[in-house]
């Protein structure tokens, strides 16, 4: 029996980058008909079978996954720029609505105007409270779904009204105001997401895909079905894989560690599968060293898009912007890495 990694990716140092990468941003038409083609194996036991470290590395990065990227907020000349360094292949565009008041994040129409003459598709980090006011026990009964009703009627009239919604991401992520402590918080955010689940679909002309993102809880005794919203309201079950926190892992084994953290990837993937829903990649991408990442680790970038393309992933989402930005030139190997991928 192959032993098993035990490398706790949410080491202290490890999950302070992650949660730095994706915590300082300023909160800021199709359907989806792709789903997890491989079957359920159990909610708890995630799938252990993976190929040998010779053909995982080859210079293939095998079938192809739509990839998206956030490149920040408002830029759409930088997506250009950074699909065109792809070879025209990016499908999604990430980007988080500003909410510092109820009045900003319920008007989305200085976001649609911030990315005017973007062609790639929306993923849309829906905050569940600004940064001043309200609370989760309030959302959780209903007290905020004329704000999110506002905001669903202001996407659809901006032409938006196919995107994804990524609402509430990293639930249990202290930077963000909706994260979870206890049982009793988690069932307030659950229900709090339901209520903007109903809120936003239920206005003429939403189509919106809803994507619940457990965030970078493997490695932890946490387990994130806690907060899973439900089956009624959740499309896409994502989580974010970023290569921090595993130093003293050899570049070409990380992502097999990260995979088999407890909650992890693989874990979550089944979880998916077993509920009908389609599995995502909201968030991944590299750490500089300096801030306890490996670098330029084409071969983590390799094998996660791999993964998700073998796994039939509705996306593998690359953050792709400041000290992690791998199209602009900083990490060549993931680059090329990225590119042959993009164009399988």
């Amino acid at each position: 029996m192959r032993r098993r990694s035990r490398v706790l990716v949410r080491d202290a140092v490890g999950a302070a980058v992650v949660v730095a990468l994706v915590g300082t941003v300023a909160f800021g038409g199709w359907r989806l008909d792709r789903r997890l083609g491989a079957a359920a194996a159990g909610a708890a036991t995630p799938p252990t079978a993976r190929p040998a470290a010779d053909q995982r590395h080859a210079g293939a990065t095998g079938p192809s996954v739509p990839l998206g990227l956030y490149v920040g907020s408002g830029a759409p000349a930088a997506a250009a720029a950074a699909d065109q360094a792809l070879g025209d292949k990016v499908t999604y565009v990430l980007d988080f609505l500003p909410a510092n008041t109820w009045a900003q994040l319920s008007d989305p129409a200085p976001f649609a105007r911030s990315w005017a003459g973007t062609t790639l598709r929306f993923v849309i980090g829906v905050p569940m409270l600004p940064t001043n006011g309200g609370t989760l026990a309030q959302g959780g009964t209903g007290a905020y779904d004329a704000a999110f009703s506002r905001l669903a009627r202001g996407l659809v009239a901006a032409g938006l009204g196919h995107a994804v919604l990524m609402v509430g991401w990293q639930p249990y992520s202290t930077q963000n105001r909706w994260h979870v402590t206890s049982p009793a918080t988690a069932a307030q955010y659950v229900a709090f997401w339901d209520h903007i689940h109903q809120a936003m679909a239920g206005v003429p002309g939403a189509r919106f895909v809803f994507e619940w993102d457990a965030g970078t809880v493997f490695g932890s005794q946490t387990d994130p079905t806690r907060t899973y919203p439900g089956d009624r309201d959740v499309d896409i079950v994502a989580t974010d894989a970023f290569d921090a926190g595993l130093g003293g892992v050899p570049a070409d084994q990380q992502w097999a560690v990260l995979l088999d953290q407890p909650f992890g990837p693989a874990w979550l993937a089944v979880f998916a599968t077993a509920h009908g829903k389609s599995f995502a990649l909201a968030m991944s991408g590299l750490v500089p060293a300096s801030a306890n990442g490996a670098g330029d680790n084409s071969v983590f970038v390799a094998d996660s898009v791999r993964w998700a393309a073998e796994h039939h992933a509705t996306m593998d989402l690359l953050w792709d912007q400041g000290a992690s930005t791998v199209t602009d030139g900083a990490f060549p190997a993931a680059a090329a890495v990225l590119s042959r991928a993009a164009q399988q």
